[in-house]
């Protein structure tokens, strides 16, 4: 529960955010530290550490939904690196391994990014059918819901692109029902940007 906490309260700053990462992996080894750790180097492009836990969580004996999530990582980095059409092989490759909510979520996002707006929305579908799943994402006892908190923005990126606008509309209200007004998500910003609010 330490190692979750480190990560869950980092605020400030990549670089804090990866020393907290590192040190959150030196005492919990479960995907729940794991995943989040990797997405962080992810996010702070420090792609070398978010390697190494995806080449571990492959090589796993007997653990396919770890197997999976090794996959899920190198999908990731692969979208980080501009190249959506890998990642959506990594995650198809993660599918066939475990059928996770992670991995229905990362291909919408890698579908959206190749403006396959149809591939995107039918992820972001099964996402939205399964969104129990997203209450313990890592399928242990520690809650997980923020995975859940912008599907409806994704949705709505996905039925714009595919020329649904009420209902892109209705979905990015959605997403602005559950942020506060004066939030600095990008994400918000965006959202009241595309229905020409300020």
């Amino acid at each position: 529960m330490v190692a979750r906490a480190v990560i869950g309260s980092v605020v400030k700053g990549f670089g804090h955010a990866a020393a907290a990462a590192r040190q959150a992996l030196s005492a919990d080894d479960s995907d729940g530290v794991q995943i989040p750790a990797a997405n962080l180097f992810i996010a702070a492009d420090i792609p070398d550490p978010a390697a190494r836990i995806g080449e571990a969580l492959s090589k796993r004996p007997f653990e396919p939904r770890s197997k999976a999530y090794g996959q899920l990582i190198a999908g990731q980095l692969a979208r980080a690196q501009g190249r959506p059409d890998a990642a959506v092989q990594h995650f198809l490759q993660a599918t066939k391994l475990a059928d996770l909510w992670l991995v229905r979520f990362n291909p919408g996002l890698a579908y959206l990014e190749s403006h396959a707006y149809a591939e995107a929305l039918a992820e972001f579908d099964t996402c939205a059918k399964r969104r129990g799943e997203a209450s313990a994402v890592f399928l242990d006892d520690v809650p997980s819901i923020r995975y859940l908190a912008t599907l409806p923005y994704w949705t709505a990126r996905a039925q714009e692109g595919f020329g649904l606008v009420p209902q892109a509309q209705e979905n990015y209200r959605k997403f602005l029902s559950i942020r506060t007004k004066d939030s600095p998500d990008p994400l918000v910003k965006d959202a009241r940007k595309r229905l020409g609010e300020k």
